[in-house]
């Protein structure tokens, strides 16, 4: 069984050793391609010297975190691996992460996506993004919590959403969906990707008795954090879903571009809703590649 780990680094020296260190010892060891949005903290040359076995694609600039991932992915399908494992540069599994998840996804074919339970960097709580964006929309997996409470949990439940730092995915999947889609630059790719495989007839997984790190650096959100994903980045990806929308999305979130700009007492929510106008072609256009092209925006294997 094949499997290829892809990581996107950018000045991720901090995580590098335990990152890296964490594949190494994995008892189903993965080939690894790391690809490097511009670096200047010697991140690469660390990878060279330290982890010369791992496959490195040195961007010159920073192409964000889907368009890097998806060289990653187009690697994948290249050299035909059976799964690929997307992981980010903060992150680390453990010794028996990956043989489990891949166990698990060959019992469970439907899953494109499975993914660990997404433990903070000490191990002893769960990453907190994980437990209100994954564990707190659980409407597909609803006698999870009773499950959990009475120890009777079974080894995958469905969820509507869980991100990107740990994905194991299928080459059906992957061969079916494609790579991310270029509407997003950083966040949001993740929720676009889950839509799109739904659309594919595939399945996002988490499992519960699997774990892995996530050591996610935490920085107080701006006002302008606040903005751009409540507003903007909420909206891209509801512009980007693969379903049926009427212009009436555009009157709506008028509407809520409104309210936001009164509730923030700001101008960025009326900016932010100029930008969607100015990129609305090529949301568009990116929004249908992704529903009628098999493989969209990479280079399908004919194999």
């Amino acid at each position: 069984m094949k499997v290829l780990a892809v990581i996107v680094t950018y000045n991720g020296m901090k995580w590098a050793d335990r990152c890296f260190s964490s594949l190494e010892n994995s008892t189903l060891r993965p080939d690894v391609i790391v690809v490097d949005n511009g670096s200047s903290d010697g991140t690469t040359d660390y990878i060279k010297s330290h982890y010369p076995d791992t496959i490195l694609i040195e961007n010159d600039k920073n192409m964000g975190f889907g368009q890097a991932n998806n060289k990653g992915l187009q690697y994948a399908l290249d050299h035909g691996y059976d799964y690929v494992y997307l992981m980010n540069q903060d992150a680390w599994v453990m010794p028996d992460t990956l043989s489990q998840l891949t166990c698990l996804m060959e019992k469970h074919p439907d899953y494109g996506i499975l993914s660990p339970m997404q433990l903070e960097s000490n191990g002893d709580r769960m990453d907190n993004n994980f437990c209100s964006l994954t564990l707190g929309r659980l409407q597909y997996s609803p006698d999870f919590t009773n499950d959990m409470y009475f120890k009777r949990l079974k080894d995958v439940y469905e969820v509507s959403f869980v991100m990107a730092a740990h994905w194991m995915i299928s080459a059906s999947c992957l061969q079916a969906v494609g790579g991310f889609s270029p509407t997003f630059y950083h966040y949001g790719e993740d929720n676009n990707y889950i839509h799109r495989i739904h659309m594919h007839h595939f399945r996002a997984g988490i499992a519960p008795c699997v774990h892995a790190i996530h050591d996610r650096l935490f920085r107080k959100r701006t006002k302008k954090d606040h903005v751009f994903f409540n507003f903007y980045n909420m909206w891209a990806v509801n512009l980007s879903t693969p379903s049926h929308l009427s212009w009436s999305i555009w009157f709506t979130m008028f509407l809520d571009m409104l309210s936001k700009a009164i509730e923030y007492k700001s101008v960025l929510p009326f900016r932010h809703w100029v930008q969607l106008l100015w990129h609305s072609r090529s949301i568009n256009k990116n929004r249908k590649i992704s529903m009628k092209v098999c493989c969209a925006f990479l280079k399908a294997n004919p194999s």
